[in-house]
């Protein structure tokens, strides 16, 4: 059998996972991950050393897809480590989807630490995956909730919803006046089916934005003909 030249083995090795340039991207790049061959992890690995952003992202990605909870602490060392925020972002994600305590534990250090918006927001949709929060994460998503970026915002309230939902509504009124739409909105769908959702959407009844007030006028006649 004819040997690979060094070269042909280093583009096979870059070449070996579609490029994950944006979140659309994660699905191609968990089937190349399912269907690649046993050895294939270890380039993985060297694309984490080695790759560029985008390649580093899709390691970050395929290695979670394949190995699970066996890649936990490999992710949580990107999370701490590596300089371009998008890389943490996706490792961030793959920890939410890989579950286990090591994930979990990597992610709570995580929100004490991380400053990104947009790895915020990963890392609060991996705690909603994850769950319980636990009292001070639970503060810490509030305090997220109410005053932190938009982005933020959004997945702390769903991380709530998820795992503390009782916590959310004790903040119905402060959220009604937060000035992103996007966070009154995710506000307003993450009541759904809770005991007091009823006063918390009244209080959205009249928002300045239509969509939010819309929104909140149809879960209040849909909880209404359903009780």
């Amino acid at each position: 059998m004819r040997q690979r030249s060094p070269r042909q083995s280093k583009r096979c090795d870059r070449d070996s996972l579609p490029l994950l340039r944006t979140s659309a991207d994660r699905a191609a790049v968990q089937v190349v991950a399912l269907l690649a061959p046993d050895g294939a992890p270890v380039t993985w690995r060297r694309q984490l050393k080695l790759g560029t952003a985008s390649r580093r992202a899709a390691a970050c990605v395929a290695l979670g897809t394949r190995m699970r909870g066996r890649s936990a602490l490999l992710l949580a060392s990107i999370l701490r480590r590596d300089l371009d925020a998008w890389v943490r972002e996706q490792a961030a994600w793959t920890l939410g989807m890989v579950g286990g305590t090591a994930a979990w534990r990597a992610v709570g250090r995580a929100l004490h630490t991380e400053a990104a918006p947009a790895v915020r927001a990963a890392l609060w949709a991996a705690a909603a995956r994850l769950g319980p929060l636990g009292e001070e994460l639970e503060a810490l998503a509030l305090a997220a909730v109410v005053s932190g970026e938009p982005m933020e915002a959004v997945a702390a309230t769903t991380a709530l919803r998820a795992c503390a939902p009782a916590r959310l509504l004790q903040v119905g009124h402060v959220l009604s006046l937060h000035r992103v739409a996007d966070v009154r909105r995710a506000a307003v769908a993450a009541w759904e089916g809770l005991e007091g959702a009823q006063a918390a959407w009244a209080s959205f009844s009249a928002d300045p934005d239509a969509s939010v007030s819309a929104l909140a006028h149809a879960y209040q006649r849909h909880a209404a003909a359903a009780g």
